[in-house]
């Protein structure tokens, strides 16, 4: 479904699997299992996105939390294959400046929705979509749109992309009034399980226990920005991954490869060659390899993954031959 491309931007298409067997595709495996489904979504299992029904306690992390996508709640990619969430469940939060999305049965409209020439509007009172850090109150900008990729009106997803990084380790909220209207122009329909939280009643949902609780709060900040309860067709909250672990990884690296490397590269090796042909306003072209610090499993295979210790870190293994290009604008040859 478009829904889902627009869905698994970032994090979770890095965690797709690439491809099929040289015996072909894998049979698909039993997936959007109901029961491990967002219980706020109607169209698309995991809708809305990012979300808090996806995050379980966790004392090690700095955030407390970590991501906890289920396997049955994870699409197909194009080879029929069923995404592993695996290392999407690794983030101790989701991304800061990741797209937010919300499916509805009758699609979105974007007839009112700030767009991206009238970002401001998204921090207006009136704002159709509030986002908001719930600990300071602090309203994030963004620009909305629909899914322009379909003509169907099932998967005219609302699209809500930040503009600014979204404070590491905070909690968002996320409150779409009732001036946000359907695809063909008629008001949205509540979720049912959205409206048995509007309604302070029990919703008949596995998953449905581990935000309930969390609502008192979404609303309450909601309704700090001027967002009363009764507006809301759909509210939910995530919390935002660390800094801690979204720069683990690449220090982690950099700290292992920098006595690899040597000093100044004097432990990397070199081939390189002039080119034979360049534009007028290139001085130079320079083409050749170099060795460089490899962490990966099958260098740069579609399939390869990085190496990981049992902490989930970065391991160095060895080198690899890299390709490379020097281009030499006139400019620069010139200052020389």
């Amino acid at each position: 479904m478009v829904q889902l491309r627009a869905l698994f931007i970032g994090a979770v298409v890095a965690s797709a699997a690439c491809g099929g067997s040289e015996e072909g595709p894998t049979a698909p495996l039993d997936y959007n299992d109901p029961a491990t489904c967002n219980p706020l979504g109607t169209v698309n299992c995991l809708m809305p996105w990012p979300s808090a029904v996806y995050l379980e306690e966790d004392g090690s992390t700095a955030t407390g939390v970590r991501v906890a996508v289920p396997q049955g709640a994870m699409p197909t990619n194009i080879d029929q294959i069923v995404v592993d969430p695996t290392p999407l469940n690794r983030y101790d939060g989701f991304g800061p400046t990741g797209v937010i999305i919300a499916g509805f049965e009758t699609g979105a409209s974007d007839s009112n929705l700030p767009g991206p020439e009238n970002i401001d509007a998204s921090l207006a009172p009136d704002s159709p979509i509030v986002v908001l850090d719930m600990a300071t109150g602090e309203r994030i900008p963004f620009f909305a749109e629909t899914d322009s990729t379909t003509d169907e009106p099932s998967e005219k997803s609302l699209l809500i992309r930040p503009m600014v990084r979204m404070p590491a380790g905070a909690r968002i909220a996320v409150g779409i009034r009732n001036s946000v209207k359907a695809y063909d122009g008629s008001d949205l329909a509540r979720p049912a399980g959205f409206q048995a939280l509007i309604d302070d009643k029990s919703y008949s949902h596995p998953l449905f226990s581990k935000i309930e609780g969390r609502y008192p709060e979404i609303f309450d900040a909601l309704e700090g920005a001027g967002v009363p309860r009764d507006e809301l067709v759909l509210a939910w909250d995530f919390v935002v991954a660390s800094d801690d672990f979204l720069t683990r990884d690449l220090l982690t690296m950099r700290d292992a490869s920098l006595p690899a490397i040597g000093e100044a590269g004097a432990n990397l090796s070199y081939q390189l060659e002039e080119g034979s042909t360049r534009p007028d306003y290139v001085s130079n072209i320079y083409v050749g390899t170099h060795t460089a610090p490899n962490f990966l499993t099958n260098g740069e295979a579609d399939k390869s993954r990085l190496i990981r210790d049992d902490d989930g870190l970065p391991v160095l293994s060895g080198d690899y031959e890299a390709n490379f290009a020097a281009i030499i604008p006139n400019c620069m040859a010139e200052a020389e």
